[in-house]
């Protein structure tokens, strides 16, 4: 017995914009513009085998996801996350998203342990290793990623704190004990260490 060849009746429904969404209904469908439609022969209502529903997929749809990940990407870098959220604004199409991110990440375009390592890099003189984990992990890099990342990085380097130390004590005509405890709050709220900011405050009062 001839296995039976499943088939789709699509529906072709105009958008806002100039394309159309070719509707399976079955499953997802995928846009195209009128000159694709007309150059693949689809009608409204007709019935499509899963087989050139398909072909049309990988021949219009992933090459279109994958061509605009490149695009966002060549004007900023991005995490995995984020140019998912990005390309679900141009596509409804959830196996061109994956197709076009599996392609992306494949070939180094985007790389969320990379991200987060010159995220730190560029960042470490103005935040805290909490600040940055906090906002790595908002830009949705994975927990356990970010830290192996952060165990990889140590200790915050006591360099990069201390000018922020010595800046913000400027505003205090002396370093008494209610200053230092202001001093000690702010950058404990920021997730710096203490024993690091008292030992910088220290180090400071020292030296004067």
């Amino acid at each position: 017995m001839d296995k039976e060849i499943q088939q789709y009746e699509i529906f072709l429904r105009k958008t806002d914009g100039k394309k159309i969404y070719v509707d399976p209904q079955e499953e997802e469908g995928f846009y195209l513009y009128p000159g694709e439609v007309r150059k693949a022969g689809l009608k409204d209502g007709m019935l499509l085998s899963q087989e050139e529903f398909q072909r049309l997929h990988k021949e219009y749809a992933v090459p279109r996801a994958r061509k605009r990940a490149l695009g966002i990407l060549s004007k900023k870098d991005m995490t995995q996350a984020q140019l998912v959220e990005k390309l679900q604004k141009s596509f409804h199409d959830t196996h061109a998203i994956a197709e076009a991110m599996a392609f992306v990440t494949n070939h180094g375009y985007v790389d969320d342990e990379a991200y987060a390592k010159d995220y730190i890099y560029f960042h470490k003189a103005k935040k805290s290793f909490r600040q940055m984990k906090e906002e790595l992990a908002r830009k949705g890099i994975a927990r356990d990623l970010l830290e192996n990342v952060f165990e990889e990085e140590g200790e915050q380097p006591f360099d990069t704190v201390r000018p922020l130390v010595e800046k913000y004590i400027r505003k205090f005509d002396q370093l008494d004990y209610k200053n230092i405890q202001k001093v000690c709050m702010h950058f404990g709220r920021k997730g710096y260490s203490l024993e690091m900011i008292r030992q910088i405050i220290e180090d400071i009062k020292t030296e004067n």
